[in-house]
């Protein structure tokens, strides 16, 4: 069993009294500050020294209106401890108003290793006017900033961001340095004497004051299966003294390798009689620290990380046998052959960052025609030198790695230990370069997050997991001393500089994970793997936290989904090897959730940070093999048997026998996504295997440093060609990602004063769908200060309405913004004009201008889809241009219409068609919003009346009819009667 010291709680404050309190209270202040006149340098000029009735002297400062940084420094000197030494930083604020961010940063080496320790403080809506204590944990970070450490820099930085727009005063008093009189030290210890039953804990506890202690120690197992004998102890504390603790531990019954559960030790004075979490002031009788403890593993097989050694004479009969498996074994046989006559030529040095290697001016992919001369397919520039050469250095890098496991996997199948031999050649090569090649970032430069092969932890967590995998394949023919030269010049340091740099809840920590947890596996270390499956951001933490439970990845970009699948499938597969279970349903919803949201060309939406991500089943059913074989879902297993399972993912862990089920695409509202799908077929079209009409929207959650402004965000396919597009990503290293991708105009959505949204989390209202209709309502959340919107949307065979809405507490300029593919058509021509002030609308090479009454049209012909749209909204100016689509080649064309005013509707009938079909009459009869919050669509369109109605308190009304609930589709084939008969409604 090992230990792992986690993160300190935060602070525990018992109540006392009296002269109890005085004796024997075990916490300790340092003040930063007293705002007196001769600590005025300590701050920023900026902040002003007032008296506040409640607190005294305090310091204020007024962050401007629309601020997106502002921050006031406190300068720690000779004066002030390391805040390395303290447990907590404590300070009282008010806000005038509560911000969008309001938190701090705390930079001061060894703090962090000298990185800008950042925390966000948690504020609550209602807090404005009001003083109240903010608890730092200094020692817990949510995130480090910078590009690289500090060694020098000393400094408080309390930071707002402002979105509103008028300042906020912040008024901040009592900063001070808290700490515990008494803590653990050290690295715990825990001797197991008989495995899943027994084991003696020990810790140290040190007094780090200059006062005497008394003290009661208590224990206590998070899990009810442990018992801790003496579950109390009393012990005295001379200053600075350190003791030894010690404790049985016995389980009522056996505990399975890698069962984690935590033993809290609780140190109080004595005769306080008090439980941890009650509070006077920062004066504490008793401190709480949590130890997790982690059942360890006997002997660990050899191999384990790609398969055990029970699993092999499967896997030689899989690759003996004729078909698919063997296949794939030919071509991996051939070039493992192809190494034993192979030198291997290593890189001169470390690679640079894929997302450099884009042009400039045409946002595409370079091609490699030499290593020194890089080429736009597009406008044919050539670039050369530093990034560029450096960009291709990792597909040798990363070519040897897999090379590594390949030839690990080829010893395994034959047994030829020549194979072996090339395998630990390549290594130990490796391994001696490895430290050599100099620590760099993206930008070349010696910093924490960078690599020695790769620019970042990152690259270097997905090279070295093929490594580690070849290195456990071949590990039974090493001596004890080529383990240990491996291990100690590269394996260990690449794993504990992967994990030095895990910060949270994301992808990249989810290959960091991997990494390290692979290498702790295979060298026994189980401080790796435990920190790598039940670490607070280890494999369960990433799951539990970062899977939403309707499957997407909370990032909310699908090629980071299946980027996150990857990333933890390698640790996945070696703790199952192990007997590991870390397969739980929330895990299996990852591979549910593509299932979910696949478009009729078998493709996903490019949300946020994305290309569309392909999903054929002939060309996703590699990812699916491991999944099939874990829960054996027959939906799994139709991806499966769509593909040839000519994969190393079928061969090493593919099920023989596949009981394939059949896909069905229904409409859906995934509110812990953040998105509603609606699907339809056109009555006029065979139907395929999904419904050939799809339309998304986006309302959910920001999706971190992934997400991009685009709440209400829509996109269309119809007939089954994608037609309306979210143009998702490139690389990032384009000033064109930044310019035009991440921007709100380049989405299908709403803009107001020329501004990007931002970063928000809408709500769903209401959702509900039959038949060949669904229909939708949605709101954007705080998208711009002041401003509330929302979308209402139906599909209904090959017609779509929809309500785009807005209101503000003033007048503002509203944009709706539609990009389309195809060739656009409209009813009158605009006249040049420049580009409009504002976010990302330069990249718009030619716009033209027009005004209009109300009423416009436009068409769009994409191959042999037609899309017609008709909208009606307040008189305005109608914009054209042609934006930049994914890839950016692609080049569709953009409306927007502008309107003014304190509120906006823009109402929308869209008819999908065939090119070769009638042309379909459409016309918007009425639209409205009231003040109740009522809205409506009547439209005629294809023959038929279409009413769309929306409410936000629950009851709809149009004319003498009233509905209850927050939307309604009614339709009638009646399109000229005056009181139509509704011959089907759709009511939530």
């Amino acid at each position: 069993m090992s230990l792992v010291k986690q993160p300190r709680l935060s602070m525990i404050a018992l109540i006392c009294a009296g002269a109890l309190h005085a004796q024997n209270a075990i916490v300790e202040q340092f003040s930063l500050a007293d705002f007196s006149a001769d600590q005025a340098v300590r701050w920023s000029s900026r902040l002003s020294v007032i008296a506040d009735p409640a607190m005294g002297a305090v310091g204020r400062w007024a962050v401007p209106a629309e601020a997106k940084a502002d921050s006031v420094p406190l300068a720690l000197g000779d004066w002030a401890p390391e805040c390395d030494e303290w447990d907590e930083l404590r300070f009282e604020y008010k806000l005038s108003e509560v911000p969008a961010w309001f938190g701090v940063k705390v930079t001061d080496y060894p703090l962090a290793d000298g990185m800008q320790a950042t925390w966000q403080l948690e504020v609550p809506g209602n807090a404005a006017g009001q003083w109240r204590q903010a608890i730092v944990p200094l020692h817990a970070p949510r995130w480090l900033w910078g590009d690289k450490p500090s060694k020098e820099r000393r400094a408080i930085d309390f930071r707002v961001q402002n979105d509103a727009e008028r300042e906020v005063e912040v008024c901040i008093a009592r900063p001070r340095l808290v700490r515990r009189k008494v803590h653990l030290a050290g690295a715990p210890e825990l001797s197991w004497e008989a495995a899943g039953r027994a084991g003696r804990l020990a810790f140290t506890v040190v007094n780090r004051s200059q006062d005497s202690l008394a003290l009661q120690l208590r224990l206590s197992a998070s899990d009810d299966r442990v018992v801790l004998t003496p579950a109390v102890a009393d012990l005295s504390l001379a200053p600075g003294q350190r003791q030894v603790m010690s404790a049985a531990l016995s389980c009522r019954e056996a505990i399975g390798p890698l069962t984690l559960f935590q033993v809290d030790v609780v140190l109080q004075a004595p005769g306080a009689d008090a439980a941890p979490g009650d509070a006077l002031g920062d004066d504490l009788l008793a401190v709480q620290e949590t130890l997790a403890v982690t059942v360890p593993f006997g002997e660990i097989p050899v191999p384990c990380l790609l398969f055990t050694p029970e699993q092999l004479p499967a896997l030689r009969e899989r690759v003996a046998a004729g078909g698919p498996a063997h296949n794939w074994w030919q071509g991996v046989l051939k070039k493992a052959d192809g190494w034993l006559e192979r030198t291997p030529e290593y890189p001169p040095r470390g690679a640079q960052w894929w997302h450099w290697y884009s042009c400039k001016t045409c946002g595409v992919s370079l091609k490699t025609a030499s290593p020194t001369s890089h080429v736009c397919p597009q406008c044919k520039a050539e670039y050369t030198g530093w990034p560029y050469d450096d960009v291709v250095l990792s597909r040798d890098h990363d070519a040897l790695a897999n090379s590594i496991r390949d030839l690990g996997i080829v010893y395994q199948v034959t047994g030829d230990r020549r194979y072996a031999a090339k395998a630990h050649e390549i290594l130990r090569g490796y391994a001696e370069r490895y430290l050599g090649y100099p620590l760099h970032n993206i930008h070349g430069k010696p910093s924490k997050g960078g690599g020695h092969v790769h620019p970042q932890t990152l690259d270097e967590a997905i090279w070295l997991i093929a490594m580690v995998q070849g290195f456990d394949a071949i590990k039974e023919t090493l001596s004890a001393a080529d383990i240990e030269f491996l291990a100690s010049k590269m394996l260990r340091p690449a794993a504990e500089m992967i994990k030095d740099h895990q910060w949270g809840i994301h992808n990249i920590c989810c290959w960091h994970a991997s990494a390290y947890g692979l290498v702790g596996i295979t060298l026994g270390d189980q401080q790796l793997l435990g920190a790598a499956i039940n670490g607070p951001k280890g494999f369960r933490a990433q799951v539990d936290k970062g899977v939403t439970e309707d499957g997407p990845w909370y990032e909310g970009a699908w090629g980071y989904h299946f980027y996150t699948m990857s990333a933890l499938e390698p640790l996945a597969i070696a703790a199952k090897n192990l007997g590991i279970d870390l397969h739980s349903q929330r895990y299996k919803g990852m591979y549910d959730a593509p299932l979910k949201f696949l478009a009729p060309s078998y493709q996903l939406p490019a949300f946020n940070d994305s290309a569309r991500v392909g999903f054929t089943p002939s060309g996703a059913s590699w990812r699916y093999e491991t999944a099939y074989a874990w829960w054996g879902d027959p939906l799994h297993g139709w991806v499966v048997a769509g593909g040839n399972r000519q994969n190393m993912y079928a061969a090493l862990w593919g099920k023989d026998e596949l009981n394939a089920g059949q896909a069905e695409f229904a409409s859906g509202a995934y509110d812990a996504a953040g998105a509603v799908v609606m699907r339809s077929q056109s009555p006029l079209v065979p139907a395929g295997d999904i419904p050939g009409n799809f339309v998304a929207v986006d309302y959910g959650e920001h999706g971190g440093g992934h997400g991009h402004p685009d709440k209400l965000n829509i996109v269309i396919w119809g007939r089954g060609e994608l037609l309306s597009e979210d143009p998702g990503c490139i690389a990032y290293g384009n000033p064109a990602h930044q310019g035009w991708y991440r921007q709100s105009l380049s989405h299908n959505t709403l803009v107001v004063d020329g501004e990007s949204q931002k970063p928000a989390t809408g709500k769903l209202l209401a959702f509900v769908s039959a038949g060949n209709a669904t229909l939708c309502s949605v709101t954007a959340g705080d998208i711009y200060s002041g401003v509330e919107a929302g979308r209402v949307l139906a599909l209904v065979d090959d017609m779509i309405l929809d309500l785009l809405w807005a209101r503000s507490d003033k007048e503002r300029q509203y944009e709706w913004c539609f990009h389309s593919r195809g060739a656009l058509t409209l009813d009158g021509a605009g006249e040049a004009a420049p580009a409009p002030a504002g976010d990302a609308y330069k990249w718009v090479p030619s716009w033209r201008r027009q005004g209009h009454d109300g009423a416009w049209r436009a068409e769009w012909q994409h191959n042999d889809v037609v899309l017609r749209l008709w909208q009606r909204s307040a008189t305005g100016e109608l914009w054209d241009g042609v934006g930049m689509g994914n890839p950016a080649t692609v080049k569709p064309p953009l409306v927007l219409n502008r309107v003014r005013g304190r509120e906006a509707l823009f109402a929308s009938v869209m008819a999908i068609a065939g090119k070769d079909e009638a042309p379909v009459a459409g016309e918007i009869l009425d639209q409205g919003m009231d003040g109740a919050g009522n809205c409506w669509l009547r439209a005629r369109c294809a023959g038929k009346l279409y009413l769309l109605l929306a409410s936000r308190d629950g009851t709809m009304r149009y004319g003498d009819l009233t509905l209850q609930g927050q939307v309604a589709l009614l339709v009638s084939d009646d399109a000229a009667g005056a009181a139509p008969a509704w011959q089907s409604i759709l009511l939530k």
